[in-house]
């Protein structure tokens, strides 16, 4: 059973069978709703079927055992009121995981309207980069403050963004620092990264390249390969430390190795120009060319001059 038919059949579940269940009506409605099932999709005309008959099948069953209490169609049940919060967030969750943006969005929203925090976060991404539904950053926001406040600490790095940017919400770097001061805090390297930019640039802080600099190895240390791309770009070109190509081409390999386009390109340079390392046109080649395959138009250019000395050579 995929997924989909398993969801299906929470939210519907099999009528239940009693004295009557090997009745006719009994028979159709369970083929319709396999059939149903089947389709993952919403048909409106097998779902009115499969209602008629569940009807037809509830008067039955009062006929034959008037003692007992009808059944209820299960297109009559208010399906929020049979799921938790939680139950509901992770139903989001699956649907998201398959690429249905829409039905995710549908259900983080349930969810997140009766207090999920996950869900609440979750949503205010779907809002944010408008999947499953339009882009709104203004209720982006409201989500992710409702989030934040309650301690989700990559809500509070989406926050500070927010703020930063200027996202549904009036531009406020002094705003964006103490939520990214927050999170940072507890060990988010995106927002470790973010804080460092805030001091060097002294943005909604005074200037303090010491603090920048602690911060930044700190967010690379945890694997943050934009904080490792441009530490090298410090140590490359000397900025707040002292010039060491070496020490560049360590942190430029950790993120170009985890993908970071601006990273090969920056390695490759390193291996053209043979700084921190010994030149070697062979390996400025391999990175320039992964650098160019993930669309940076400066490899392009040095991938054909690398090649072409690498034949000469």
């Amino acid at each position: 059973m995929t997924n989909s038919d398993e969801d299906f059949m929470t939210i519907y579940p099999p009528v239940p069978s009693q004295d009557w269940q090997n009745n006719r009506l009994f028979d159709e409605v369970t083929a319709l709703r396999a059939a149903l099932a089947e389709r993952k999709t919403e048909n409106k005309y097998l779902r009115k079927q499969i209602e008629d008959l569940t009807n037809r099948l509830n008067w039955f069953e009062s006929k034959n055992n008037p003692a007992s209490t009808p059944q209820k169609s299960f297109f009559d049940s208010n399906v929020t009121q049979e799921k938790t919060p939680e139950e509901m967030f992770e139903l989001g969750k699956k649907y998201y995981e398959s690429h249905d943006y829409v039905k995710a969005a549908k259900w983080y929203k349930l969810s997140a309207e009766q207090g999920c925090v996950e869900a609440q976060e979750s949503i205010g991404d779907c809002y944010y980069y408008g999947q499953g539904l339009k882009c709104d950053y203004a209720e982006a926001v409201k989500w992710y403050g409702l989030a934040a406040e309650q301690g989700i600490v990559s809500a509070q790095n989406s926050f500070a963004n927010s703020y930063y940017y200027g996202h549904g919400i009036p531009q406020d770097y002094y705003k964006a620092f103490e939520w990214y001061q927050i999170a940072a805090e507890q060990g988010l390297s995106a927002a470790q990264y973010s804080l460092s930019c805030c001091y060097k640039n002294g943005l909604g802080v005074k200037r303090d390249y010491a603090e920048a600099l602690k911060w930044h190895k700190m967010a690379a240390m945890l694997d943050n390969a934009d904080a490792q791309n441009n530490l090298g770009n410090r140590y490359y070109f000397g900025e707040g430390v002292k010039q060491d190509y070496a020490e560049a081409v360590n942190w430029y390999k950790l993120a170009a190795e985890q993908g970071n386009v601006s990273a090969q390109y920056n390695l490759g340079e390193c291996y053209y120009y043979g700084r921190g390392v010994k030149k070697y046109y062979a390996e400025a080649v391999k990175w320039y060319k992964l650098a160019a395959e993930n669309g940076h138009a400066g490899a392009k250019e040095k991938l054909k001059l690398s090649e072409l000395k690498l034949y000469i050579k």
